[in-house]
């Protein structure tokens, strides 16, 4: 089974569109478009990311930041609003 990082499938533009729309599964699938949709919101899922709450997507509180504008994951924090990826330590 082949493995995705689930860093490789955020954008702030994805991050965004959740935070401030609360789609459903279909919605943001919808949103996606694309073949591999479904894919990634497994993987995002899988690794905490996102959570279904009362049939809506939303960004798991535990990496948004409490004004919901920073989402922090791994090494990266994204700048949600200001479409900024910032990068806190060396990737080996």
């Amino acid at each position: 089974m082949k493995h995705t990082d689930p860093a490789a499938c955020l954008s702030c533009d994805l991050l965004k569109f959740i935070r401030d729309s609360n789609p459903t599964e279909a919605e943001l699938l919808a949103w996606l478009s694309d073949d591999g949709a479904a894919g990634r919101f497994h993987v995002l899922r899988k690794a905490g990311l996102l959570r279904i709450n009362n049939g809506r997507v939303e960004l798991s509180s535990e990496h948004l930041s409490k004004n919901g504008t920073c989402f922090a994951f791994g090494s990266k924090i994204y700048i949600i609003d200001d479409d900024q990826i910032l990068i806190t330590k060396c990737e080996h």
